[in-house]
């Protein structure tokens, strides 16, 4: 899986002031899991880069990259490799590890899945979520749960409620909302916005 960016600076030099381009981040398969970027100045057709942007040579699990925006500039992006790393961009393609989360405070075995990294603003003060999907193992069905902070609190899905996994965000939308969409038959989407959240199978 991957996600895609609006680059309205052109910061990747893909386009122009006046036609920024699309930059879509994905995970390649070969002898290992990789992630790779194409870029689109139409918003249709993609050309790929000179991949792979984040190489790695030893690693299983190593995909589901979501690029966001970095508050402090540039970009940033979380990935799930057994725990939860973090990269940081200036120009979307050339990265650097700057961190990693996990997997301690699971609630339950399983391989971490599909993170995804957006700021909410709660009573006033602004709090970064941290989502993880988790697949399924033999004690339990596939889970998603989220971590403020340092702080692991609860996870989203009970093991009786089903599957609920891959949940993604779409953009910066206005009034700190973030939309979630997860996988389950038709799917389900999650609606979270100043602390608090909305279910709806759909």
């Amino acid at each position: 899986s991957g996600s895609a960016v609006y680059d309205k600076e052109n910061t990747s030099g893909f386009g122009t002031q006046e036609n920024p381009p699309i930059v879509a981040m994905y995970t390649c398969h070969g002898d290992t899991e990789q992630q790779c970027i194409a870029y689109s100045t139409d918003y249709v057709n993609f050309a790929k880069y000179l991949n792979p942007v984040i190489p790695n040579a030893e690693k299983i699990d190593f995909r589901d990259p979501k690029v966001i925006p970095n508050p402090k500039g540039g970009w940033s992006v979380v990935l799930a490799a057994g725990a939860v790393e973090f990269y940081a961009s200036e120009n979307l393609k050339e990265w650097r590890k700057t961190g990693e989360f996990g997997p301690e405070g699971n609630h339950s075995q399983g391989v971490w899945e599909c993170p995804d990294l957006f700021p909410l603003t709660i009573d006033g003060e602004e709090k970064w979520i941290l989502i993880v999907s988790m697949g399924r193992n033999h004690e339990t069905r596939a889970r998603t749960q989220y971590f403020i902070g340092q702080s692991y609190l609860n996870p989203l899905t009970k093991p009786e409620d089903g599957l609920f996994l891959a949940m993604v965000t779409f953009g910066r939308l206005p009034e700190q909302l973030a939309i979630h969409h997860a996988t389950k038959g038709g799917g389900q989407l999650l609606i979270c916005t100043a602390g608090e959240g909305w279910y709806q199978e759909e």
